[in-house]
């Protein structure tokens, strides 16, 4: 009770086409990749281009640099049906993470990570930056302690609208989490 029926629908059909590996490149570099095309079909209530075509992409590459130094990098990009109502959403990130172990009992990892939202067809577009760091020490074979710190930045543009109706939608936020994992 007390809850609105909508008169519209924003549903979507989608095909999506893509090609996939997942192997070592080279001896030290190993992928998993999936890219293509998505095809879109929203139904006659969609607010927006109602067949889109769009890039898909799925990829994670992690280079092996040494025996204690691990580089990674991911990307992804996709075409949704949004949250917020009759219309698409493009979501798009990247993200670049580091890994040290500095011996059998200690580790750590730093990365940043950027996305974006393109909202179609409003001129709404969200991005994010995050960075995080984060420290593990196996204490024994079984019990891992963790320790993780996070700052994130969030910014809603809004094209043709003021800044300061762009300021009430940003947000700048800290997590921190001490964990133990036992296995």
């Amino acid at each position: 009770d007390g809850v609105t029926p909508l008169t519209r629908t924003a549903t979507n059909h989608f095909d999506r086409y893509f090609l996939g590996f997942e192997g070592n490149a080279l001896p030290d570099i190993h992928l998993n990749a999936q890219v293509g095309v998505t095809s879109h079909d929203y139904n006659q209530d969609f607010g927006g281009v109602r067949d889109p075509e769009d890039l898909f992409l799925d990829l994670a590459g992690t280079w092996k640099i040494t025996a204690s130094d691990e580089l990674q990098l991911r990307a992804n990009q996709a075409r949704t049906g949004a949250s917020t109502g009759t219309n698409s959403m493009l979501a798009t990130s990247a993200q670049l993470s580091w890994r040290h172990r500095f011996n059998k009992a200690w580790s750590g990892t730093l990365s940043a990570r950027a996305a974006q939202q393109d909202y179609d067809p409003s001129t709404r577009d969200d991005v994010s930056y995050t960075g995080t760091a984060g420290l593990s020490w196996k204490m024994t074979p079984d019990l891992t302690w963790n320790f993780t710190a996070t700052q994130e930045a969030g910014r809603n543009v809004h094209s043709g609208k003021t800044a300061a109706f762009e300021d009430q939608a940003a947000f700048n936020r800290t997590f921190v989490s001490l964990g133990l994992d036992w296995k």
